[in-house]
């Protein structure tokens, strides 16, 4: 399932980028962004789960979802997904 999710946010990375649908680059995009959200998800969840304490869990997954922006936008910098491009 995740693949699928994957293949279909990287067709739509490509397509608004003008590039081929098996762009490598956009699959690059796609897999860093669903791994981002997976772990901030999980490890929330975790949090939570120890704590009861919502604004932990949502302060976990915020710090993982901006570091896992910043990585995604570090790696795509040279790439026609960069921002601003």
């Amino acid at each position: 399932m995740r693949d699928d999710f994957v293949a279909a946010l990287a067709a739509v990375l490509a397509e608004a980028a003008d590039r081929p649908s098996d762009d490598a680059d956009a699959y690059l995009a796609a897999g860093l962004i669903a791994s981002t959200w997976s772990t901030a998800f999980i490890r929330a969840h975790a949090k939570m789960s120890e704590t009861g304490d919502l604004d932990a869990a949502k302060g976990t997954f915020l710090a993982l979802m901006d570091r896992g922006v910043r990585g995604t936008h570090a790696a795509l910098s040279d790439t026609p997904y960069a921002a601003g491009s």
